[in-house]
């Protein structure tokens, strides 16, 4: 489905953002509330199912990291 599909794109473009500002996609999985593997999926754009909801945790994880770009990024 087309939402889906821009929904899956655009969650892979937030998650390179994150992990070219440094955080391992352990890190951007765990604080958005997934295993590591459903990042590595986003990633490699092979998951058509990223709920809304894991977008939007994307989503705030970025402006939080944006807004503090010296916190820890464990």
């Amino acid at each position: 489905d087309l939402i889906d599909r821009g929904l899956t794109q655009a969650a892979k473009r937030i998650a390179s953002d994150l992990i070219d500002r440094g955080l391992t996609q352990a890190a951007i999985a765990d604080r958005v509330g997934v295993k590591q593997p459903a990042i590595s999926k986003v990633l490699r754009g092979e998951t058509e199912d990223v709920l809304s909801v894991t977008y939007r945790k994307l989503m705030a994880l970025r402006e939080e990291v944006i807004a503090h770009p010296t916190a820890p990024k464990v």
